[in-house]
């Protein structure tokens, strides 16, 4: 299994949007299937989640690449509200580190709202239960 997760993790850092969608899908599934090792790598797979929610669209791009790029991030952070699930998870630096950087700017804290949100109104497609997590980051 871990062979195969370090095979997940090769996914979220590909530039391919349909496989880092497809890897995101992979790893909430994951996180649910065999949590003890989905914890043991928290580390390296917040790291690109990290990387895909910083990341900035060229300012000349065209409007299908905008929303290509506000759709990963609204995933990065829907993979990352599975990955606070995993038992003791919110006590690992990563995951307090990754809910400082959503809590560090507004537009982060409205992505995160929108995505918690969207999850409340929808029980099909990409969303998924995340245990009706709104009370897991206080964004006060």
């Amino acid at each position: 299994m871990f062979e195969y997760l370090t095979y997940v993790e090769d996914g979220l850092k590909q530039e391919h949007y349909d496989i880092r969608m497809l890897t995101f899908l992979m790893v909430v599934r994951l996180s649910v299937l065999c949590p003890t090792i989905v914890f043991q790598r928290l580390e390296r797979l917040l790291l690109p989640l990290r990387a895909i929610l910083q990341s900035k669209v060229k300012a000349n791009s065209i409007k299908q690449e905008f929303e290509k790029h506000d759709e990963l991030r609204r995933a990065a952070i829907k993979v990352f509200l599975a990955l606070q699930q995993i038992k003791d998870a919110n006590k690992v630096q990563h995951i307090i580190d990754f809910e400082s950087l959503i809590k560090s700017t507004k537009e982060y804290q409205d992505l995160y709202n929108t995505v918690i949100n969207e999850q409340q109104q929808s029980s099909s497609g990409f969303s998924f239960n995340t245990n009706n997590n709104t009370e897991a980051m206080d964004m006060s």
